[in-house]
Parts: C-alpha cells; sequence; structure tokens
C-alpha cells in the first residue's frame, strides 16, 4: 500500500543491518550494512532550506563529514552543506518520489522509490551501484 516502517534502537556511529522485507521473507540484495550517524529531522530541513528546483525534500541523512543528502518528489538526490548551500545533485534512474534516504558505512547513498518500489544505491558522487526489489507482488519485489 506503499506505506513502510522502520524501527531502530541504536547510538550513532554504530553499524547496522538495514533489511527490506515483504511477507517476511527479505528482498533480493537485503539486508545492507549501515551506519547511523547523528542526524536532524527532515522537518527542520524543509524550514531551514528551499530545494533549489522548488522541489520538496522527502527524506534527509547526515553525512559523517556533516554534509546532509535529501530525496526529493523528482527522483533526484541533492547534497548540501549545514548552510543548506548545494554541494552537487543527481538523479536516480528510472525514478519518480525517492521517500527514503541512508547512507552505507562505506558512503554509498541508499534511496527509496517509492512509485517504483526499488531500493538504489549510489557512490556518494552520484554513480550506479546497483537496484534491487521492484513494484509487485512476487518473492523480492516491493
Amino acid at each position: 500500500d506503499g506505506t513502510y516502517e522502520v524501527q531502530f534502537a541504536s547510538v550513532p556511529s554504530e553499524k547496522c543491518h538495514l533489511s527490506v522485507t515483504v511477507g517476511g521473507h527479505d528482498v533480493a540484495g537485503s539486508p545492507v550494512e549501515v551506519k547511523v550517524v547523528g542526524g536532524s529531522v527532515i522537518t527542520a530541513v524543509k524550514q531551514a532550506f528551499k530545494h533549489p528546483s522548488g522541489s520538496e525534500y522527502l527524506g534527509v541523512a547526515v553525512g559523517p563529514d556533516g554534509l546532509l543528502y535529501c530525496s526529493d518528489d523528482k527522483g533526484q538526490v541533492t547534497i548540501l552543506n549545514r548552510q543548506g548551500q548545494v554541494i552537487r545533485s543527481f538523479k536516480v534512474k528510472n525514478s519518480a518520489i525517492l521517500f527514503g534516504i541512508a547512507l552505507s558505512i562505506t558512503g554509498n547513498v541508499i534511496v527509496s522509490d517509492y512509485w517504483n518500489g526499488y531500493i538504489s544505491i549510489y557512490t556518494a558522487a552520484g554513480e550506479f551501484v546497483r537496484q534491487f526489489g521492484g513494484k509487485g507482488k512476487d518473492q523480492g519485489q516491493l
């Protein structure tokens, strides 16, 4: 139905495994090891920084370097410094609405595409690494 729930309890900078499951089964490519770092809530980011194209930020992750990695409603990831200036941005291929965003312990950007049901992984520079999931009801699909 397009909803998802994330529950966690951790200490900042703790290594965690992010599992995406459907019907109690891990989606292909899941779990992914991630490093939880101190961060901000998306509401604060939305209030503090305006998207350069007028889109809406829907997800945010804070990198170990303090940069904000923001996903939006146009399938784009925008990286901001603490003052809200755009450092770089990249389009996630074949994407529509990116709700969730996280950073792996290797620095890769992990985004969830609400519309298409994919989890995509990119380098921090915006280079495609891999994608898993997909919309549907078969095993491994979201």
